[in-house]
């Protein structure tokens, strides 16, 4: 009789125990370096679809490596010294004083929305570095943020395995702002993560064929509006990125949104290929049941006024899908401190039915719709009610 091997029932346990505790690493000061780059992540925040934030930060000052939460004000230190300075060598981007890496994971997102959750978390990737990048640009001298830098050289040393580097903001000549004092520091060089779920490597298997993450090259940056047009003059962008929100509903009533519009011509300084073209239509004169019905039942829009689309032709998303989206969503984020500059709500959607806003604005058959953000009149909800809801606007039946 050949004996049954039965699995340990611990090793279940362990993959089902819940635990809040952690190794104590060894406190360090915060380095006066890395301080100023710790600012830019008090200063507002960016939307998310569902609040997941599927992106995590990575920052480099001298030759060492953080790991920053900025929702718990802490940074980890994870590699220092002559392997970080290889690396730098290796990706061509040693001529700035710090690199804010933002590093996506799209399982974070995928998890709850399907394919379409990756989606989501490149749009909200693109607004987290559209506004560091904002943000940056007025506490630093020079920023500017690279969407295509040959970045498997920090992938390998941060050993990204379901995860890869979106972008990179770089930051030269700090201009004396520092962070509180309520950061923590640790080093955690010595730590190890080997806790790999296999739903999340399934994610990423699914993906990997279509990505080559990390394989550009480190390309000059310029200083241009994503959309042709004379630059606006807009407020402090960084007051506007403090005071920002998602409009939660809409109350009736129409909303003046040319100023608002106007907001997608400020220029940002990155790396962006000038030809792949990202187009922006507003839409007005729908009916509130017409809303509902193009925004996939999502009852909390009902009222509002106008609708901005994000749009490429198809040739563009087959060229480059990863940068069209960016723009999609760095343009999204634009419009939300135009809003935030006119006292008009707004809220960008992704869930949302494409066939029908094509149609209602007028594009070409062969144009996709990325992103649609809703403006308005802001209404009094204190809860977002699409999240008490089924997640039907994402393929569920």
């Amino acid at each position: 009789m050949t004996a049954t091997v039965v699995p340990s029932v611990w090793r279940l346990w362990e993959r089902m125990k819940l635990s809040v505790s952690v190794p104590s690493s060894p406190a360090l000061p915060v380095p006066p370096s890395l301080s100023p780059v710790l600012r830019l992540f008090e200063i507002g925040s960016a939307p998310s679809a569902g609040a997941l934030y599927p992106y995590e930060h990575i920052v480099l000052v001298g030759d060492s490596l953080y790991s920053v939460d900025p929702g718990r004000r802490r940074c980890r230190l994870l590699h220092a010294g002559q392997s970080v300075r290889l690396a730098l060598i290796r990706s061509g981007l040693g001529d700035a004083d710090a690199l804010v890496f933002v590093v996506v994971r799209p399982w974070l997102s995928m998890r709850k929305y399907g394919d379409r959750g990756y989606l989501y978390c490149l749009l909200d990737a693109a607004h987290v570095a559209t506004h560091l990048l904002c943000v940056g640009s007025e506490s630093f001298s020079s920023a500017a943020l690279r969407t295509r830098a040959r970045t498997r050289p920090f992938a390998d040393l941060l050993d990204l395995r379901h995860s890869f580097v979106h972008s990179v903001l770089s930051l030269s000549g700090a201009l004396g702002f520092a962070c509180s004092s309520q950061w923590s520091c640790a080093d955690d060089r010595d730590a190890s993560n080997d806790m790999v779920s296999w739903l999340e490597e399934e994610c990423w298997n699914s993906l990997a064929p279509f990505l080559a993450p990390g394989l550009g090259r480190t390309l000059p940056v310029h200083r241009a509006p994503l959309l042709p047009g004379l630059p606006p003059d807009f407020p402090s962008l960084s007051s506007l990125a403090a005071s920002r929100r998602s409009t939660k509903d809409f109350s009736p009533g129409g909303c003046a949104v040319d100023s608002v519009v106007d907001a997608l011509r400020i220029p940002l300084t990155t790396d962006l290929d000038p030809f792949a073209v990202v187009d922006a239509s507003v839409v007005t004169g729908f009916s509130g049941d017409d809303l509902v019905r193009y925004c996939m039942g999502q009852e909390h829009l009902r009222h509002a006024s106008s609708a901005v689309l994000f749009h490429a032709d198809r040739t563009v998303l087959l060229d480059d899908l990863n940068g069209a989206v960016f723009r999609a969503g760095a343009l999204a984020h634009l419009l939300y401190l135009g809003a935030t500059a006119a006292d008009v709500g707004v809220t960008a959607i992704g869930g949302f039915d494409a066939d029908r806003w094509r149609s209602a604005a007028g594009l070409p058959v062969s144009h996709d719709v990325l992103y649609v953000a809703l403006l308005g009149r802001p209404g009094g909800a204190a809860v977002k009610v699409d999240r008490l809801q089924r997640a039907h606007a994402h393929n569920e039946r």
